[in-house]
């Protein structure tokens, strides 16, 4: 007799898995709080050292009009412009040299450079130090202001090369896993479906079956005797089914990463400040250096002169062809500063203090406490930022050995003929040496020793004395 037994499994297994980064929730139940430090205290967490060098002028340059060509004319301007140059030059080859030159604009000479000279920088140098002498205790946040004490000669402008910094956090990822499971088996067990094997010896004839649906019948030998009949049965059991299995996992990853400030600052016209905040692991120990631009309130116009074109350099012989030199005047806004620049450098801060578990490289399994300092008053330092000598306008000017200062009568006017640079007034005496020449372009040149109530004519064996001299204006 046959049996069945039918047999269905049918399994569904959802489940997931959340992993998020619990450091962050620990470290803030860690954290016992904040507290304010008394200003006798503050040294025992935090210093901050100012310093200052010297203010560098920053030069403002208004560009020239640049030299136009051809090009840049009209089509109307370049017709007139070729036919005015074929009308004088017969040689192909020379008139497509003029034609490539630059428009020199008209009255070169009449046209200034204004230089402004009223800008410029002061550096700002902050030691930053930690007191505490551990070192897993670290300046969490800290906020430095520089207030003018009078801003009636200067005022702070903007920051030089300064810009805020970011720095990207990593608080780990938070993971989420979802898989489901389906699986089906059906099965039917058969009894009797195995083979069956039996053997018969019938008087001498042995007839061999196997199987189910195959007979073989082999006469294997004859004997004697009665026949004696023997046999077995054997059954087995097959299993007849289906299996079916399905799954699907779905799984999603979070990054949990924060961009940081850990630098900025704020600028008005009589006072800045610098922002810093810590990261893990990493103090605001350091020096910290600030570059403002400022500018002076009240400016006084002095003259100099560029004198270009006096040596030919080819042969860096003196030029004596007067129309290939070239003379500018140039102004500068040197400040006029009346008494010394002091400002008042006070900063707060929030220090990370562990009480224990600082011994591990993370500071997550840190117990902390947060003192802190926010009032100005308990931190003020008197800076001098700069004295008003250091703000004088740097020229150079031409002795004759006595005193006396050369001068120029530069379109009836007589001007003292200073100089942006020593270099270029350098030149000039070299070339009055090697030319003999009393005059630069024609403009009659002077010494005058009384601030230029008189003037004494220039000869050309006054040279060999002539010296620079920097002054402060």
């Amino acid at each position: 007799m046959k049996k069945m037994l039918l047999l269905l499994l049918i399994s569904v297994t959802p489940f997931s898995a959340v992993y998020a980064q619990r450091d962050l929730a620990k470290y803030q139940k860690r954290s016992k709080g904040f507290w304010l430090v008394e200003k006798s205290d503050i040294p025992a967490y935090i210093k901050v050292v100012p310093s200052n060098t010297k203010p560098e002028p920053v030069i403002v340059t208004t560009t020239p009009t640049a030299k136009r060509g051809i090009f840049n004319l009209s089509p109307e301007g370049q017709k007139a412009f070729i036919e005015t140059l074929g009308s004088n030059q017969a040689d192909n080859k020379v008139l497509l040299e003029d034609l490539s030159k630059p428009l020199e604009n008209a009255n070169t000479e009449a046209s200034p450079i204004e230089i402004k000279k009223a800008d410029f920088t002061s550096r700002f140098d902050f030691k930053i130090d930690n007191f505490t002498g551990r070192r897993e205790n670290r300046i969490d946040e800290l906020e430095i202001w520089v207030k003018l004490e009078n801003n009636d000669d200067v005022e702070f402008a903007a920051f030089n090369n300064f810009s805020s910094k970011y720095k990207t956090l990593d608080f780990g990822t938070l993971a989420v896993s979802r898989v489901t499971g389906f699986t089906a088996n059906a099965g039917i067990n058969l009894a009797g479906t195995g083979s069956t094997s039996s053997t018969t010896n019938d008087g001498g004839k042995t007839i061999k079956s196997t199987g189910e649906n195959e007979q073989n019948y082999t006469s294997i030998e004859s004997t004697n005797g009665s026949g004696n009949t023997t046999g077995s049965t054997n059954s087995t059991t097959s299993n007849l089914g289906v299996g079916y299995s399905n799954s699907k996992t779905v799984s999603q990853q979070i990054a949990i990463k924060s961009d940081v400030v850990t630098m900025k600052g704020s600028l008005t016209s009589n006072e800045f400040s610098v922002y810093q905040k810590g990261v893990p692991n990493q103090d605001l120990v350091d020096n910290l250096n600030v570059s403002i631009i400022c500018k002076a309130k009240k400016t006084k116009t002095e003259s100099y002169f560029v004198v270009k074109g006096l040596f030919d350099p080819r042969t860096n012989l003196a030029v004596t062809d007067i129309t290939k030199i070239s003379i500018t005047p140039g102004y500068i806004a040197c400040p006029q500063i009346e008494n010394d620049v002091y400002a008042t450098v006070s900063f707060a801060f929030i220090f990370r203090s562990v009480i224990r578990g600082g011994n591990t490289i993370k500071e997550s399994d840190d117990v902390v406490q947060f003192p802190y300092s926010d009032s100005k008053t308990d931190t003020e330092q008197r800076v001098k930022v700069f004295s008003k000598d250091d703000l004088k306008t740097k020229l150079i000017r031409i002795e004759n050995g006595t005193g006396k200062i050369m001068y120029m009568k530069y379109y009836n006017k007589y001007m003292p003929l200073y100089f942006a640079d020593e270099v270029p007034a350098l030149q000039f005496i070299e070339w009055l040496r090697q030319t003999n020449s009393v005059t630069l372009k024609a403009f009659p040149l002077y010494f005058s020793g009384d601030n230029g109530r008189t003037y004494d004519n220039y000869a050309s064996d006054m040279s060999v004395n002539c010296e620079v001299k920097k002054i402060g204006m």
